[in-house]
This record gives structure tokens, sequence and C-alpha cells, in this order.
């Protein structure tokens, strides 16, 4: 695939002319491709032939005048594109030059497998699948050179941390062919400078939503401020001791309910890390692998990774309550396992709350000495 060069901030009237030609191009291969392939299954090969040379002229005529009007690019005297310049006319024929040669040769393919003999049922249906391979060669191609643009294009319209799924949004336009679809997706992961802020997971056919370059670093620190933000917190909570006696955090607790926490948030890390390791040592490793892009995760994880700190905090305070002796070791653990410590301690919780809530109903609802005496 030939490297778009880097985009601007707009696209040039010149790239607007050159990706509508090749749409032309693609839309018509496309069409032919899918109708040709349902003629392959009629009952009456010799009528199927008829229509289908009929729109083989139809759609020639499509093709190679976009054709045309592209190869126009290098000529002295255009008369297609104004308002360019000569060097702007080269290199945008430089890129796509090698592409219209071959989109040429597979048109004359076609030219020379049709028209099939109607009076030879199987060799004119096997002709006509042979074109329809040619048609998906050409639909590739014009999809190779028109991908990563209408990907930008996208990309706009996707929130910060969220994911593009190119099948989902390109796959009726791509070729029918699985090697040829699993080709368009590894030469993307490959446009990482032409991408807008987008980083591609070619495993998944997924594109992530990055944040642009110069508002990135405040992804690194949103998490370690929410931290410090909890630290302060955990601080502050013994404070309540004196308007409430009862209150399970002391004063004199303070600096262990601190170095709890941070042991806690750190076999949180350490899980992370080793799951991380897990990723790269495992035979099939996506691109997109924590150990080889971990601030563009960062980047990517922004919100999930904060919401996931706000949980397992949950879990240490109740953890807190609940469970007043703990040595370091054990914290460090629980730390490591905080995900699935805070499903059990918020189930315990609801538990605790849920027998509350029925105490509390038993008492309001039965009747004081006042009211069975009157009622006496």
């Amino acid at each position: 695939m030939a490297e778009l060069p880097v985009p601007s901030q707009e696209r040039t009237k010149l790239d607007r002319w050159i990706f509508a030609r090749l749409d032309e191009i693609r839309a018509a291969a496309l069409r032919w491709r899918d109708e040709l392939q349902a003629a392959t299954k009629e009952s009456d090969t010799k009528l199927a032939l008829t229509a289908q040379s009929v729109r083989m002229q139809q759609i020639e005529e499509i093709v190679q005048g976009a054709i045309t009007k592209l190869q126009d690019l290098a000529a002295p005297q255009p008369v297609i594109v104004t308002e360019t310049t000569d060097d702007e006319r080269k290199r945008e024929d430089e890129w796509i030059a090698g592409s219209l040669t071959d989109l040429s040769l597979i048109w004359k393919k076609i030219r020379n497998a049709w028209p099939a003999d109607a009076n030879q049922p199987a060799s004119a249906i096997a002709k006509m699948n042979d074109c329809v391979q040619f048609l998906d060669e050409i639909v590739c191609i014009c999809v190779e050179l028109r991908l990563t643009p209408l990907i930008n294009d996208f990309l706009e319209n996707v929130e910060v941390g969220h994911e593009l799924d190119l099948e989902f949004a390109f796959g009726a336009d791509f070729p029918k062919n699985p090697e040829m679809r699993k080709r368009l997706i590894l030469d993307v992961a490959q446009q990482r400078d032409v991408l807008n802020s987008a980083l591609v997971d070619p495993v998944r056919g997924v594109i992530y939503r990055l944040p642009p370059k110069q508002t990135r670093w405040r992804s690194y620190w949103s998490s370690p401020l929410i931290v410090i933000g909890f630290i302060a917190l955990l601080a502050a909570l013994p404070s309540a001791h004196r308007f409430y006696d009862n209150w399970p955090f002391q004063p004199a607790q303070r600096n262990t309910l601190i170095g709890n926490y941070v042991l806690w948030i750190l076999g949180a890390l350490f899980h992370v890390l080793i799951q991380a390791l897990r990723q790269l040592r495992a035979p099939t490793v996506p691109a997109f692998a924590v150990m080889d892009d971990w601030l563009i995760w960062l980047s990517v994880k922004q919100r999930s990774i904060c919401l996931g700190i706000v949980w397992i905090t949950i879990g240490y305070l109740l953890m807190s309550v609940f469970s007043h002796v703990l040595d370091w070791k054990t914290v460090l653990l629980a730390g490591y396992c905080s995900d699935s410590l805070t499903d059990l301690f918020v189930q315990r919780f609801e538990v605790t709350a849920e027998r509350a809530t029925k105490s509390i109903s038993r008492a309001l609802t039965a009747k004081s000495p006042e009211t069975k005496s009157e009622s006496a």
C-alpha cells in the first residue's frame, strides 16, 4: 500500500478530486461484483450473460472514464483539475501511478475474459467467477488508497478512549476475499503517522481513539492525582471521630490507614504488570500491548483506569471497616486481587445493609408502650 502524505488540517481540492474518482471506480466494481456473483447462480446462464454484457458496458464507461481522468494528472495541461500547481499534480501522480497501472491491467483481464460463450454454461460461469475475483482486486486497491482518510473522518466523531470497529464501519466496502480484508487492516496498522491520534489493533480489527498529542499529558497525571486525592481523603477520615464516637477510623490509625492504602495500590499495579508480561509472552501478541505502548495505553484507558481506581478504593475502605488487623504482606496481596476482593466486600456490605434495614423496619413497625396503653 502506498503511504499517504501526512495529512494537513484540511484536505486539498486535488485530494478530494482524486478520492472522488477512486470512489467512482470502487462503487462501480463493487456493484458489478455482487451482481455478477448473483448471475453465476441463475438457472438461465444465457439470459444472465446477456444482461451482464449490457451491465459490463455501463461499468466500463465509469471505470475507464475515472482511470483516464486520473492518468491525465501527469499531462502537461490537464483539463480536469483546476487551481493546482505542477508540483501538486506530480506529487499526487507519483503516489497513485502504480495503483492506476494495477487497475488498468486488472480491467484488461476482465475484458480478455469477456464475453463468455453462452453455449458452454460451465465455462461461462467459470469466466464470470474469474471476473468476480478481478473485480474484488479492484475494490481492494481502491479501498487501500481511501481507507486511511476515511478512518480519519470517522475518528472526528469518536470519543477519546473508544474503539472504531473497522469491519463494522467499512466492512460493506471491503473485498470479499478474507486474505485481502486482513491485508487491508494490517496496512492501516502501519500508517501511524497518517492516522490522526489513533492506534490500530490489527488482531481485533479496531482502532483506539487517542487524545491529541498536545493534551495527552493530562491522561498521564489524572491517575496519580486521583490516588493523591484519595490519600488526602484517608488522612481526613479519622478527624470525623470528634463528631461521632463510634467512627471506625481512629486518629491513631491515620498513618496505618494511609500506609495500607499505598500497599493496596502497589499490589494492584503489580497485578497490571504481571498481566502485561503475560500478554507479552503470549503466542499471539496483539499489536496494542501494554508493555510496548504503556504511555499510549494510559491515554486510551484513562477513563477505565480512573474508574478502576475508584472501585478498588471502595474495596479498600470496606476492607478497613470489616477487617481491622492486617499485616503489610496481606494488604499487598489483597491489593493484587483488589478487583475480586472489592466484589466480595461489596457483597458483604450489601448483606449487612440489608440486615440493618430489616432490623430498623422491625423497630419502626413495632408498637411503643404508649401506643399499646392507648389502645387498651
